[in-house]
């Protein structure tokens, strides 16, 4: 189990994030084919 917490620890040091458009929350009108839809917003 440590071994887990070790590794899950070091892993989250490394995830970023960033904003994206809005409208890729709505599934029902977003294009999936639209690569707009996860570029960086603003």
């Amino acid at each position: 189990m440590q071994l887990l917490t070790d590794e899950s620890d070091r892993v989250a040091g490394t995830i970023t994030s960033y904003d994206i458009d809005p409208k890729v929350n709505n599934t029902r009108t977003a294009d999936p084919t639209d690569p707009t839809l996860i570029e960086r917003s603003g």
